[in-house]
């Protein structure tokens, strides 16, 4: 399985989903399945998806990117970034390690 999730290390406030590797669009929806069954069971409102471990092929950055728009499309406030300090900061999470 290409992703795993868990409480954010930042902050027990929020759900990190990691995907590794090669991710298909099949894997991308148990994921976000699972990742939110697991945020409302927490009542957690804040996720983060690090997809910085997925091979950086077109096929899979393309994948991402209309994950992204779908989550948009259907009213979730996302958006990627390369650099996981300001992914943090636009979520705006005070970091456990501060």
């Amino acid at each position: 399985m290409p992703w795993s999730v868990s409480c954010g290390p930042d902050s027990p406030q929020m759900m990190l989903v990691t995907y590794s590797g090669v991710v298909t669009g099949e894997e991308l929806r148990a994921a976000t399945q699972a990742t939110a069954a697991l945020g409302h069971e927490h009542h957690v409102a804040t996720y983060l998806a690090d997809g910085t471990a997925v091979s950086r092929v077109p096929r899979d950055l393309q994948l991402l990117s209309l994950d992204e728009t779908a989550r948009l499309s259907r009213g979730w406030l996302v958006k990627i970034f390369d650099r996981h300090d300001a992914a943090i900061a636009w979520l705006g999470v005070q970091s456990r390690a501060v």
